[in-house]
């Protein structure tokens, strides 16, 4: 729908503001009884009888109704089931169910709700029945129909009656045509045109009403829908209360949204239907301007999730969240969904005649209850055969996803709860993208403020290689064809739909299109209450952007497609923000027939022609190493006071640990307490430990060092080693990084630095070759420097920590190493390498103007943070000081002056529950750069959610019931923090209260877990005091766990 010149206008009028109600559904009992079984088992139960009928009748009972399982009428207790079918007068019918309490004489209550089940398959004697009883007779030949008949509505009656109109018009049949409408509403003073598929009902008093469209199509099939319509007056008044956190993302398939209601916590029940509705006012005129004719006053409609329910009885209010079918599929596991296509009839539920796209989509929901209560759009035009289709050990979004992967689809939740199973725009060919709508043209006016946008140089994807399946075999293709992009990585592409090879040609060239889209993100916030724009249905928007209206002077003219859209309302003024997320129309690049590969050999270079003929083979480009996109965390490393250890199992309840360091108290000159520092390689295939004079390697994660341990580096083997010798505590092994995605390590030492690019291989040789980077030999000179002089090297200058970025404008490694400055020197700095052995590239702080913020006092706890394009320094004292940087294009540097961007100064002081000296690794940022934490001395956590521009308290960490007090609570001394993946953190430390040296009451550490970006907290620690995680200290007191660092392991990972 394209809005109309009117509508324009009032989204441009001035004085707008909304009254936002919130309506919860209160489906009625229908039938209430006793059941009257012996269950011998209540695995897999089908149906049940019933006496001692309390209310209803049983012919009120109708398929999709819910059924609640009590202990007394109307409770839900026992458990909940789906009406299968009409009862008859001495049983009724459900969907199997193994997780009810069944038994006799407990209650079951019947009501009018409609909600998501799945509805499953069963053999019985050899055959296959759908939905436990329904035989195969033409189903996959003759498709079932499909009723539309729009959003449930939410209507206010001002006056004597009202009028309301439906429209089921875009209902369809695949393969056949609609051939007749049977509309009912029950309750309605009046209806006209219930025979057509648009309606009108008159109603007249305020109430709960039932809406139900069947249509029949020219093949004989039926379907119904149903919806609720609910009406309210000045004596029938919704709820009220507000949202925060509404998006819409065409990421995650739906939208979702926080509410704060007003009402009993009873009214909020778990799966629940809520409809957020509003008034709106422009100018003084109430009108609503939105997507669907008729339900434009709604706001989103979905249903109750189960998690993050809480009730405030002193404010008389519960916040929720709801969400929409995208989630519910998302978290209902299917059986296998094995289907063939066939050219001839279908013999059974297994084979589709012409398994079209939408034929698919409509096989997998029709195993749901989906179609029955919202809206469905399918891919009716498009013809593009799949051969087969194996779905196994999935959720049904999974399956769906599956399914629009072979289609270039994208299951997608509006927020009226409306499904799209639709190409995505920008695979379409010109026609179908010139017959989509242009919602609106968003000129200057239109927008809140000015916009910021980067347009993308680099090229992502050099190359195409796609494989479609058809029925006539496989096609091949290239996009731009044999030959690679000189940037970007190689994407390969299977088992895609297509009718030619034209088109298969065509697909993979819009791929590449896309994936090189110079305008992928363009952020607009809207000035108006505008709730027109979505991510589905497929839409446009036109957008002009100057130049002089964006600080990277980029200049931008054309259509682009919705993305993400995000509510917030702001309850003081009644304003509705609006914010976009837009990517800019694509278009197709140039592509080639490919090559079917010629052998096994072959098979990973799908298309390439051979070079011409050369004396040597020729290496074939290899895409740069991209980020990794990590799925979740395997295995989780813990190096504290008593060695190093590990666990495989940290989603468990009480996680069993391990020790990896028993035999490093065996060597001579090393116990475990005296380990340095650990790192890991995340993917897994190795562990870097140093200690006072050597380095160790351990090549699996869990292995027992005693059988897989290698010294890698010892100190009195190296010759560049500092000339006045290495005394115990003075230049020791310290820092070290692996690289998290080539695996290269750099080790401090001293003076000097060390690194081996291929340092975590598959097995460690006994011996390896480990590069010195030490002054004034392989580098650039990077001695520090003060107004005093120079010093040479071999002072008492060390290294004590390291750290890698990731510069994604140059798309190169970085790594930061910092020393503590000379002894006599007061200053300290961080020195930046780019990649392995390029050039030194700069120090900082520059300029003797720092050197009081960049102390050498306490130098040993500053500490490095960093994430991709970030790098945070944390120098702990009274007056704490964090110093953050963004990465500069081609690794200019840092400017770390608080009058120029991006630097941010952060200011942790005067409270003492942010007192951070003689702290380890407390400051961590999560793989996306977003969210940073520091863990302070006493337990407080300080939070960053943007990037690090703002800092705030974020509460305690869960304590064993101690007062709060310095250095008495939360995570106590020596904290260290970690994030895996964003929103997960694990946080671990030492406990001790008193702050009287000698009389110190020690207590026990903790590792923690939060799952929800440090909201809750879950005790992690398992068995690790029995494994003397904890060690003695002074006269016997216990130290805790001391924790130094935490290291963690990912599962496979996917390149992005």
């Amino acid at each position: 729908m394209s809005l109309s010149v009117d509508q324009l206008a009032t989204l441009r009028e001035d004085g707008q503001y909304a009254r936002l109600y919130i309506d919860f559904d209160a489906p009625n009992v229908v039938f209430a009884a006793q059941i009257n079984e012996t269950f011998a088992t209540t695995d897999l139960v089908r149906d049940f009888g019933f006496d001692n009928v309390i209310s209803g009748a049983y012919t009120d009972i109708l398929a999709g109704m819910t059924a609640l399982i009590g202990s007394i009428p109307g409770a839900d207790d026992l458990g909940q089931a789906r009406v299968r079918k009409a009862a008859t007068s001495s049983r009724i019918y459900i969907g199997v169910a193994s997780d009810v309490h069944f038994a006799n004489d407990v209650y079951v209550t019947v009501i009018d709700e409609r909600k998501l089940w799945r509805k499953l398959f069963a053999y019985s004697d050899g055959v296959l029945y759908a939905d436990e009883d329904i035989a195969y007779s033409d189903q996959h030949a003759n498709f079932s129909p499909v009723a539309m008949a729009g959003p449930h509505r939410r209507v206010w009656l001002s006056g004597a009656d009202v009028a309301i109109n439906f429209d089921g018009s875009q209902s369809y049949c695949i393969g056949s045509t609609i051939s007749a409408y049977a509309w009912t509403f029950p309750g309605a003073l009046s209806s006209s045109g219930a025979a057509t598929a648009t309606p009108s009902a008159t109603y007249d008093a305020p109430g709960r009403y039932h809406v139900s469209l069947t249509v029949t199509s020219a093949n004989g099939k039926t379907h119904t829908a149903w919806r609720t319509l609910r009406i309210f007056d000045a004596s029938d008044m919704p709820a009220v209360g507000k949202f925060s956190d509404m998006v819409g993302s065409f990421a995650d398939g739906g939208f979702s949204c926080q509410i704060t209601a007003y009402v009993d916590a009873e009214m909020v029940r778990p799966g629940g239907l809520v409809t957020v509705f509003a008034r709106d006012f422009y100018n003084g005129e109430e009108i609503s301007v939105g997507l669907f004719a008729g339900a434009e006053n709604q706001v989103i409609q979905c249903w109750i999730a189960e998690e993050g329910i809480v009730s405030n009885p002193k404010r008389g209010s519960v916040t929720f969240r709801i969400e929409t079918a995208n989630y519910w599929l998302a978290r209902m596991e299917m059986q296998t969904l094995d289907l063939a296509n066939v050219s001839g009839t279908p013999a059974d539920w297994t084979q589709i005649q012409g398994m079209t796209l939408a034929k698919a989509f409509h096989e997998m929901l029709s195993r749901t209850t989906l179609m029955d209560i919202v809206d469905v759009h399918l891919p009716l035009s498009d013809t593009r055969i799949i051969p087969t289709l194996e779905l196994s050990g999935q959720t049904a979004y999974e399956q769906l996803a599956e399914i629009g992967r072979k289609g270039f689809v994208t299951p997608l939740s509006d927020q009226y709860n409306r499904f799209f199973c639709q190409l995505d725009p920008q695979y379409l060919n010109d026609t179908a993208r010139d017959a989509l709508p242009v919602i609106m043209e968003i000129s200057k006016q239109d927008r809140r403020r000015g916009i910021e946008f980067d347009k993308r140089n680099q090229t992502e994807c050099a190359q195409i290689a796609l494989s479609s399946e058809t029925t006539a075999g496989t096609l091949y293709s290239l996009s731009p064809g044999r030959i690679p992009g000189v940037q970007g990585r190689i994407v390969t592409l299977e088992k895609i739909a297509a009718s030619s090879q034209a088109e298969s040609n065509s697909l993979a060239g819009l791929h590449r299109g896309r994936l090189n889209n110079p305008y992928p993100d363009i952020p607009v916030i809207l000035a108006a209450n505008n709730r027109a724009i979505s991510i589905a249905p497929a839409q446009y928007v036109e957008i002009s952007i100057d130049a002089a209206d964006n600080p990277r002077g980029e200049d931008f003219s054309g259509r682009a497609i919705p993305r993400e859209v995000e509510y917030e309302f702001e309850p003081r003024t009644g304003k509705l923000v609006v914010e976009l997320r837009l990517e800019a129309e694509s278009f197709e690049d140039l592509s080639v027939d490919g090559d079917p590969p010629e052998g096994d050999d072959d098979i990973g270079d799908i298309g390439f022609s051979p070079f011409p003929p050369e004396p040597e083979p020729q290496p074939e480009p290899q895409p740069e190493p991209q980020p990794i996109i990590i799925s979740q965390m395997r295995s989780v490393i813990l190096h504290c006071w008593g060695g190093i250890y590990s666990t495989s199992n940290i989603y468990v309840a009480s996680p069993v640990w391990r020790c990896i360091s028993q035999n490093i108290a065996a060597e001579s000159e090393i116990a475990p307490r005296l380990i340095h520092q650990i790192a890991a390689h995340r993917m897994g295939t190795g562990l870097i430990a140093t200690s006072l004079f050597a380095v160790y390697y351990a090549p699996i994660v869990g292995s027992q060092w005693s059988t897989q341990l290698y010294k890698i580096l010892d100190l009195t083997a190296l010759n560049e080693w500092c000339p006045r010798g290495a005394a115990a505590g003075s230049n020791n092994f310290y820092g070290v990084c692996v690289d998290p995605i080539a695996g290269a390590m750099f080790i401090c030492g001293g003076n000097n630095l060390y690194y081996n690019a291929n340092a975590v291989p598959a097995q460690y040789p006994e011996t390896i070759a480990v590069r010195s980077l030490s002054f004034g030999q392989t580098w650039e000179m990077i001695r520090p420097t003060s107004t005093t002089g120079t010093y040479p090297p071999g002072e008492k200058d060390r290294f004590w920590g390291f750290a890698h970025a990731r510069n994604m404008s140059a798309a190169k490694n970085l790594y930061i190493a910092q020393d503590s400055g000379a002894e006599g020197i007061e200053e300290t700095y961080m020195h930046f390498l780019a990649e392995y052995d390029s050039e030194y590239l700069y120090r900082a702080p520059q300029g003797a103007d720092t050197a009081t913020e960049f102390s050498r006092a306490n130098s040993i706890h500053h500490r490095i943070g960093n994430s991709r394009d970030l790098i945070y320094y944390l120098i702990p004292s009274s007056g704490s000081v964090l110093r953050k940087f963004v990465l500069q294009p081609e690794y200019s540097p840092p400017v770390w002056s608080t009058s120029e961007v991006p630097v941010a100064d952060v200011a942790l002081s005067g409270n003492q529950n942010v007192y951070l000296r003689d702290v380890r690794n407390m400051l961590a940022i999560d793989p996306s750069g977003q969210t940073g934490m520091i863990a302070g001395y006493d337990g407080y956590f300080w939070k960053t959610t943007d990037r690090g521009d703002h800092w705030a308290q974020a509460g305690l960490m869960p304590n064993d019931g101690s007062p709060p007090n310095y250095n008495g609570d939360g995570l106590g001394r020596n904290p260290c923090l970690a994030s895996p993946t964003p929103g997960v953190w694990l946080a671990a430390a030492n406990k001790i209260g008193g702050v009287a040296a000698g009389s110190q009451t020690r207590k026990r550490g903790k590792i923690m877990m939060s799952s929800d970006d440090g909201a809750t907290w879950d005790d992690k620690t398992g068995n690790l005091y029995d494994l003397g995680a904890a060690d003695e200290y002074g006269s016997g007191l216990n130290v805790g766990l001391s924790a130094y660092n935490i290291e963690f392991f990912y599962g496979e990972p996917e390149t992005t």
